[in-house]
């Protein structure tokens, strides 16, 4: 129902982008332009837009709170935050975030954990009373904090992301705690860069953990292990990753010894005269060949769920040149000299799509998918099928297109790759309740995609994954026609080469 304040919010929604197409059409043309008349307008122009950062985080809380994800059918807000909002998922994951920090009820403190139990009744009446005045003092500071927000000049979403971002390297049992600390990095926001805040977040973190005890009156022992994280990035355009993390004194040690032969010029295949490398390029060779070593032992045990999966087409693999990427599924693609590097594949698996298909018809004898079938989903469909997910295959489950409970077969025409995210919100009953969708094949390319579900009813089409991860499926690419090379400068179309069709088919279409 239409209230007064949503009336209100609308207006004010419409003038902001009225003044915003305006201001993008008067800066159109530079050249007659100021700095100097200019320079005052756009700095207010930049601290008002700071009161944006309070309003997504309102707009993604109620999201969130009215189970928006409904709108695109997911159950996560964020899902619908970046779709039809168009943000990144660390975008939606900050707002979201932001919004229960500054809107979702201040729980009341927690009880008082229990004392060390050998401390005299004197030590732990101490001790409790210590964490409920803690607990106490953490409320006060937060409902500061967020009148603070709203009520001073406006804080970039910027400045709040990186707060929070710091923040997590706070112990559970530090002192000041995280609300305090909050607000004590808001102040000094106002007065630092960007750069500076960090820097001095940072510094008020580590000091702040350093007095961290537990309710015993002891140093947090599980600090170092709560804080352990590793990731790695995409690659980049050279086919690298960068690899970062955080490890707990126990996993330190394990690493500095499997590390420990790097300190030494020279291996196994290589003299010290003629090692080259620097120091850091022998750690980095010193991680492969530890992993690599780690896979071969446990592949036997494992029914190769350890390894990765190459797979490519047989056109590919006779027009293969040095600088040929073989898509794997892991995400990650591979050139001929890296499979060379990782000894030829000795204990990995590699698969080339022909024009044959997979045979694999288990009927309804087994419900979860055979290895062997999991490998030839790899081979078709190498990542998640939702459209636009890029989740590889190792990350995916198995998904029964007709589910198993409403009679649906194990064989390779009714599965296909869901990531956790997007399975668990496919509709098993394909009939487009709650809003919900699901996994589909179309019947016209035979591919796998997605049936929304709309207020009308379900979409009339089926959507398949057009990401780029999804485009490297060997299947894909036989299927897809390759784009013609371009035309040579000073040449028309008619000169144009015309690359042969592939011989090869879709498998598993049945």
């Amino acid at each position: 129902m239409q209230t007064t304040k949503h009336a209100e919010i609308d207006s004010a929604i419409a003038q902001v982008a009225t003044g915003l197409t305006q201001l993008r059409s008067l800066m159109q043309d530079p050249s007659d332009l100021s700095f100097e008349l200019l320079h005052p307008h756009f700095e207010h122009l930049e601290r008002a837009l700071g009161n944006k950062s309070a309003i997504d985080a309102a707009f993604a809380f109620i999201a969130e709170r009215d189970d928006a994800g409904r709108r695109v059918g997911s159950s996560k807000a964020k899902d619908y935050l970046t779709t039809r909002l168009g943000l990144t998922d660390a975008e939606a994951a900050a707002r979201l975030r932001n919004g229960r920090n500054l809107f979702a009820p201040i729980p009341n403190p927690e009880p008082a954990p229990p004392a060390d139990p050998d401390a005299d009744k004197a030590a732990r009446a101490q001790a409790e009373e210590e964490a409920r005045r803690r607990a106490d003092r953490e409320r006060r500071e937060e409902e500061k904090r967020r009148k603070k927000l709203f009520e001073e000049e406006p804080i970039p979403e910027r400045i709040l992301n990186l707060i929070e971002n710091e923040l997590r390297s706070l112990s559970k049992y530090a002192i000041p705690g995280p609300s305090e600390l909050r607000n004590q990095a808001l102040e000094q926001a106002k007065r630092r860069s960007f750069d500076s805040l960090r820097e001095w977040l940072r510094k008020a973190i580590r000091k702040a953990n350093k007095h961290a005890l537990n309710p015993a009156g002891e140093p947090d022992p599980h600090a170092a292990t709560r804080k352990r994280r590793f990731s790695i990035s995409r690659q980049d355009a050279d086919g690298g990753v960068h690899i970062s993390g955080y490890l707990d004194a126990s996993a330190a040690a394990i690493l500095a010894s499997a590390f420990a032969p790097a300190k030494n010029k020279g291996s196994a295949d290589l003299s010290a005269e003629d090692d080259t490398r620097t120091y850091a390029q022998r750690m980095a060779d010193q991680l492969t060949a530890a992993l690599s070593s780690y896979l071969s032992a446990t592949q036997k045990n494992s029914d190769g769920l350890g390894s990765f999966f190459v797979a490519t087409t047989l056109e590919e693999l006779e027009a293969m040149g040095g600088d040929t990427r073989f898509a794997t599924s892991t995400g990650i693609e591979l050139t001929p000299l890296d499979l060379l590097r990782l000894g030829g594949a000795r204990h990995d698996f590699f698969c080339a799509v022909d024009d044959k298909g997979f045979p694999l018809e288990l009927g309804r004898t087994k419900r979860t998918a055979s290895l062997w079938q999991k490998l030839a989903l790899a081979a078709s469909e190498l990542v998640c099928t939702h459209p636009e997910c890029h989740r590889p295959w190792q990350d995916c489950d198995v998904h029964h297109l007709q589910a198993w409970s409403h009679g649906g077969a194990t064989d390779l025409k009714n599965l296909t790759l869901l990531c956790r995210r997007h399975h668990v919100d496919n509709n098993d009953y394909r009939d487009g309740r709650n809003g919900m969708g699901h996994a589909e094949r179309d019947p016209d390319t035979g591919r796998v995609g997605y049936r929304a579900a709309h207020t009308s009813g379900l979409s009339p089409t089926v959507e398949v994954n057009d990401h780029p991860a999804a485009e490297q499926a060997p299947a894909r690419r036989l299927t897809d026609p390759p784009s013609p090379p371009p035309s040579p400068p000073g040449r028309g179309l008619t000169g144009a080469c015309s690359l042969p069709q592939p011989r090869a088919r879709l498998p598993y279409t049945g």
